[in-house]
């Protein structure tokens, strides 16, 4: 059977359209992930020591949950310079995350209001199953990589 010109070039247009959309998560990097380190040193993670104390990353985990939403769990250790005393901080949120290919942007993406400070997103790139984030969360720009624990429960 004969098809147009013009049916064959619709035809090719929207397998091509078709095959390259990007999924909403590349294959493997929904799950949970675990920080493994900052800027290759080893958990806990000292970032910042002076007079009002210490403060130590303990922990971070990233829950990716296959439909653009992130629940995350950070723990901070702050040790106060004049009593010593020690106290954990356990923060849970929820996020956003978007993919392109391997890249990531985990945050919020609405936009930040006037005369507001606004954290800037987490971006990176997926490496199998490990995960390196651009992260300001300890007051500078510093690479922390993550390895898959888990996979998306089915």
């Amino acid at each position: 059977m004969l098809r147009s010109p013009l049916a064959l070039a619709a035809m090719f247009v929207l397998f091509t359209l078709q095959a390259c959309q990007d999924t909403t998560v590349p294959a493997g990097t929904a799950g949970t992930f675990a920080l493994r380190d900052i800027a290759s040193t080893a958990l806990p993670v000292t970032y910042y020591s002076g007079t009002d104390g210490t403060y130590t990353v303990l922990a971070d985990t990233i829950e990716l949950d296959g439909a653009g939403n992130v629940n995350r769990t950070f723990l901070i250790r702050r040790t106060a310079s004049i009593y010593g005393a020690d106290t954990v901080y356990r923060n849970r949120g929820v996020q956003e995350y978007r993919l392109d290919g391997t890249r990531i942007e985990i945050g919020s993406f609405k936009p930040c209001p006037p005369d507001a400070l606004c954290a800037a997103n987490d971006t990176g790139r997926f490496y199998g199953g490990v995960m390196r984030l651009g992260s300001f969360r300890t007051g500078q720009l510093r690479r922390w990589s993550y390895d898959r624990i888990a996979p998306l429960p089915q």
